[in-house]
């Protein structure tokens, strides 16, 4: 009988896991731009960004922005 997975442990299983997140997570800490709300403006600006090859992160909520200044928009 041919044996198709290797024996693990979880320790293993979990590290690989958290890898492929680390790394996939990473991807997209650095975004060209942010958009705030999942309304149909929030999805046709994301729309077009994504055509337009940039790296964006969209939120429905959000209560704090910290902007370059420093200062606080709520």
């Amino acid at each position: 009988m041919i044996q198709k997975f290797s024996l693990v442990g979880e320790k293993e299983v979990t590290r690989a896991i958290v890898t492929e997140f680390t790394a996939q997570f990473a991807e997209y800490v650095d975004c060209d731009c942010i958009v705030i709300g999942g309304g149909p403006s929030g999805v046709m600006a994301g729309r077009n960004l994504a055509r337009a090859g940039k790296k964006f992160s969209s939120s429905n909520e959000i209560t704090t922005l910290e902007v370059d200044s420093g200062s606080v928009a709520t």
